[in-house]
């Protein structure tokens, strides 16, 4: 695959993007630029590296969105297709942008938050436990790694949670797999949730009244622990 591809085609999708959210962009450019990009997303043998290099941090919120939005396509209506190594890359190159690749929990957009979690929940719905053992165990370490990655795990573990136990948007084998084996991790998940709890509380709580940046950061927090913990069963 060379680079200069990839490259290119960026280049391209960001201006198709760009004309689409441009309130000045008349709607026959709109309608152009939206047709690239769709027929990019369903067509393009390259759309992961594309959507990663669109998703960094560097690039625009609605670039990044769009990045993230071509790489959550490639896993609900590509994963099947796709060989083990792509699979593997993918996943780990997902994990790694949230690790690295995310913006302080008060700055990063929630548009952004919202598909990130989406993306690493449907990679779980297709995935755990068979063919990936140790994702709770990468999560729990994720969420070590600052206030935006605790915040994510959080979210994920909620939107898988409402998609297996409330929603029932998997196959009846398949919810049955995830639900046996939350059911079996239960105490690890409520472990780490509580501590989470208890550690942004102490930090609330150590913060001078003055700071209120981190308080806020602190309560974003918590009250997000507290709605994983509720949907939890």
């Amino acid at each position: 695959m060379a680079m200069d591809q990839v490259n290119a085609l960026c280049e391209q999708l960001v201006k198709a993007v760009t004309v689409m959210m441009d309130p000045s962009s008349t709607q026959r450019y709109r309608l152009e630029a939206l047709k690239f990009c769709e027929e990019f997303k369903e067509k393009c043998p390259i759309c992961v590296p594309c959507g990663l290099r669109l998703a960094e941090k560097t690039q625009m919120a609605i670039v990044r969105h769009f990045g993230l939005q071509i790489l959550e396509h490639v896993v609900k209506f590509r994963w099947n297709s796709m060989s083990r190594l792509e699979k593997v890359y993918l996943k780990n190159s997902v994990m790694e942008l949230i690790e690295n690749g995310t913006l302080n929990i008060l700055e990063e957009e929630n548009h952004i938050k919202d598909v990130l979690s989406r993306i690493v929940v449907e990679m779980i719905k297709r995935e755990w436990p068979q063919h990936w053992p140790d994702m709770l165990i990468e999560l729990d370490t994720l969420s070590k790694q600052g206030e935006t990655q605790t915040e994510l795990v959080m979210f994920i573990l909620l939107r898988l949670a409402e998609d297996v136990v409330t929603f029932h948007t998997l196959p009846f084998q398949r919810r049955r797999d995830i639900q046996q084996t939350l059911t079996q991790n239960m105490e690890r998940i409520f472990s780490f949730l509580l501590n989470t709890l208890q550690e942004n509380v102490n930090k609330y709580r150590q913060v001078p009244r003055f700071s209120s940046l981190h308080l806020v950061n602190q309560a974003t927090t918590c009250a997000q622990g507290q709605s994983t913990a509720t949907a939890i069963p």
